[in-house]
Formats: structure tokens, sequence, C-alpha cells
């Protein structure tokens, strides 16, 4: 995780492996992005309120897109 640009995470069903491996991410340094299906409570993070809500897989899918364009500058 230490050489990775980020780490997308889908925190839907709130697995608690998912939230393991966000806190291992953060002690690494390494940039965030969260996404969960509406309804899903958030827990156990530094920043809950940056995590992204979808209702469709076509949701889901432009939040992916949008955090991969964003992240393209970071190895310029």
């Amino acid at each position: 995780m230490r050489t990775s640009d980020f780490v997308f995470a889908d925190l839907t069903h709130e697995r608690p492996s998912c939230y393991f491996e966000i806190g291992i991410a953060e002690s690494c340094g390494a940039a965030l992005v969260t996404v969960a299906a509406e309804g899903t409570d958030i827990h156990q993070m530094s920043r809950p309120n940056d995590t992204k809500f979808f209702s469709s897989l076509e949701e889901f899918r432009d939040i992916f897109c949008q955090a991969l364009k964003s992240r393209a500058t970071w190895r310029d």
C-alpha cells in the first residue's frame, strides 16, 4: 500500500476486513477513496464524511472513474 497511488475501498455491508484494510492504508499514508451503497453506516475511520455514496452500479462506476482521473496526475 505504501507505493500505491491510492486505495479504493467499498464499505458496503460494513465488512470488518475492509475497515482493517483502511486502517492499514491510513497508517501507511496512502491516499484513500471510500465508497458505500446508500444507507450504509460508516464508522471506524478517520474521515467518514469523505465517503461517497452510490445507489446504482453506474454511480459506482462514475465514482471509480473520477477517482482514477483525479489520481492520474499524481505520477507526474
